[in-house]
C-alpha cells in the first residue's frame, strides 16, 4: 500500500511541477505467441511478438505543439534450440528479431516525420535515434552448464 501511495505522489508532483507537459505513460497493446517442442535431449521454441501503436510522447512534449509523437506497430519473431549433451551441460543456437523489423517513431504519425528526443537536426531537435530503431538480427550460439 505504500508503495502505491508513494506513486501516486510521484504522479502529482509531476503533474503541479511541469502541467501540460506531463505524458500519461501508456503500454502499448503487446501479443505474444510462444510453441515450444521438446523431444529426448532436443528443445525448440519459437516466439512471435507485437506491440501496437501508441503514442510515446505528448501532444506539447515534442517540437511542434499539437504533434504527438507516435511510435508505429512492431513486431519480431525470435527462435531457439537447445542440446542437453549431459545431465547440466547444455548447448544452444537462438536467432533474435530474425524478420530484421525496425522499430519506428514518427511526429502525427506521419511516415514522412520521423522523431526522435534529443537529436540535433537542422533547427530541429528531432532526429532518428528513438524513431528509427534497427536492431537487425542477432544470432547467440553458447552453452550452459548447471552445478
Amino acid at each position: 500500500m505504500h508503495y502505491l501511495d508513494l506513486a501516486a505522489k510521484i504522479d502529482q508532483t509531476a503533474e503541479f511541477e511541469v502541467g501540460s507537459k506531463w505524458s500519461i505513460a501508456r503500454t502499448p497493446t503487446a501479443l505474444g505467441l510462444p510453441a515450444t517442442v521438446s523431444k529426448g535431449p532436443i528443445s525448440a521454441d519459437v516466439n512471435w511478438d507485437y506491440a501496437d501503436s501508441y503514442q510515446y510522447a505528448c501532444s506539447q512534449c515534442t517540437e511542434v505543439p499539437g504533434w504527438p509523437a507516435i511510435t508505429s506497430p512492431f513486431q519480431w519473431v525470435t527462435a531457439s534450440m537447445h542440446f542437453t549433451v549431459f545431465q547440466g551441460l547444455q548447448v544452444y543456437v537462438e536467432g533474435k528479431n530474425l524478420t530484421d523489423s525496425v522499430a519506428r517513431t514518427y511526429l502525427n504519425g506521419n511516415p514522412l516525420l520521423p522523431w526522435a528526443p534529443g537529436q540535433n537536426v537542422g533547427q530541429s531537435s528531432s532526429g532518428v535515434g528513438y524513431g528509427y530503431s534497427a536492431y537487425g538480427r542477432t544470432y547467440t550460439i553458447g552453452a550452459s552448464y548447471k552445478f
